[in-house]
């Protein structure tokens, strides 16, 4: 199965559920969830529900439980060999999903073929556009600028002075030659520097609808960006222009897929956080924790969430103490 990050849509689909994939659910739905926080690390989550999907309440108000089959969606792209995402594999990221699943009605199909759901995962991280390229074509350019200036003034000179402008068979001075020469060249950088520009808007919007951005810039880019609001827009363009981490849970109508061999998303939950100073596996945790009350549910906007660092001690034990001279009883460490 391949997705194209760019569209959302698949290029080619096979619907076929793994019953080893199966397996690792049940087999590892009764680990506990672990739990996770980071200092200043900012987790986002965007959740789209289709307008179709639906979940059943029972009498007794709780939701109607349905069943599902995973499926591996793979690592979408290329990331860099220091990357820990390249150190997570597919059972690890379901182990850590399914809990959470559960907490919401959702549980693992004994039979795989009578599930409701086809869960397919995706994980990986974004490769923002390298802006070396348009910060050197920016600098051409106003270099260009103040040369194309500097000669436009050396033409205003010339005349000012009195100087001929052309001989008499019509070729014109050096100081317009110069001039000449200069605004061609300011014309080729500035369209070299709007090529990249134009690269880099692609690699943006690539990776906000990779990331479920989309809605939430276009509702920032307003005139409030220019009176006082920028900054959540900034902030939010940071996160498109630096690498992070994500995951992409993606729901189908599982016994559609078998019967009819078409697929029908039901619904789709993003997870990402930045890379610089994240560990993928050890984000895992929190990354599901705040993504899961959104499973099968929109989200109704994008959902940026700060966490700080926690430290949690278990129950103390002492385990001995060592005799010895002036012994003072030591005094209660305190958890910062």
């Amino acid at each position: 199965m391949t997705l194209d990050p760019i569209t959302n849509q698949f290029l080619t689909m096979k619907i076929l559920f793994h019953p080893a994939s199966v397996s690792i659910l049940v087999l590892l739905i009764a680990i506990p969830a672990l739990s996770a926080k980071q200092d200043s690390l900012v987790i986002s989550v965007n959740s789209q529900a289709s307008s179709n999907y639906k979940r059943r309440i029972l009498p007794d108000g709780n939701i109607k439980p349905q069943t599902y089959v995973v499926g591996n969606g793979s690592l979408i792209g290329q990331s860099s060999s220091a990357s820990t995402v390249n150190n997570v594999a597919f059972p690890t990221i379901v182990r850590l999903l399914a809990p959470r699943l559960v907490r919401q009605s959702y549980y693992p199909a004994r039979k795989g073929m009578a599930a409701d759901l086809l869960l397919v995962l995706y994980w990986g991280e974004t490769t923002p556009f390298s802006d070396a390229p348009l910060q050197n074509a920016n600098a051409n350019f106003s270099s260009a600028l103040n040369m194309r200036t500097a000669a436009e003034n050396g033409v205003k000179e010339s005349e000012a002075r009195g100087e001929q402008q052309f001989t008499l068979d019509g070729i014109q001075s050096a100081a317009r030659s110069v001039r000449d020469a200069a605004r061609d060249e300011a014309e080729s950088q500035m369209f070299q520097a709007q090529l990249f520009e134009q690269m880099r808007i692609k690699s943006d919007e690539g990776n906000a609808r990779l990331l479920g951005y989309v809605e939430e810039i276009n509702r920032r880019n307003n005139p409030s960006r220019f009176a006082g609001g920028g900054d959540y827009f900034n902030e939010l363009m940071s996160d498109l222009e630096t690498p992070r981490y994500y995951v992409i849970v993606q729901a189908y109508d599982f016994q559609i897929a078998v019967n009819e061999n078409r697929r029908k998303l039901l619904w789709t939950t993003r997870i990402s956080i930045p890379v610089s100073g994240s560990d993928f596996n050890k984000c895992l945790p929190a990354m599901m924790a705040d993504a899961s009350e959104y499973f099968g549910r929109n989200s109704g906007r994008l959902i940026r969430r700060y966490r700080t660092g926690v430290v949690r001690l278990g129950e103390l034990e002492v385990v001995g103490v060592e005799p010895g001279e002036n012994t003072v009883e030591p005094k209660p460490e305190s958890a910062n």
